[in-house]
């Protein structure tokens, strides 16, 4: 097995691909006005708590 892969979900690598992703489309639906609850619905919620953190770090951004 290869070092930062899991058996588990296609890898550890694919998951933070897969996080990074659902970040950088929080932070681009807050910036374009969108609300919070258009959040998509992921099987995976880290995935959706990474999308929530971003679209926390956009508004934020926003607001200072």
């Amino acid at each position: 097995m290869l070092s930062g892969s899991s058996s588990r979900g296609g890898g550890l690598l694919g998951f933070r691909e897969q996080a990074l992703r659902a970040r950088r489309e929080g932070l681009a639906a807050a910036r374009t006005g969108r609300p919070p609850t258009d959040a998509p619905r992921y099987t995976d919620p880290r995935l959706t708590a990474a999308w929530i953190r971003g679209y926390a770090a956009a508004m934020h951004a926003i607001a200072l």
